[in-house]
């Protein structure tokens, strides 16, 4: 896993929220599960 140093001294895992070709409904579904859940940009 890769990983990135925050400018505190902390390292958080890069990750990513894969939205290519699926519909537009499903992308729609995704994101926002995924900010539900915590997920950030």
């Amino acid at each position: 896993m890769e990983y990135i140093m925050l400018s505190n001294n902390i390292r958080i895992p890069v990750l990513g929220l894969g939205t290519f070709m699926i519909s537009p409904e499903d992308t729609e579904k995704s994101v926002y599960a995924a900010l539900k859940l915590g997920y950030r940009i």
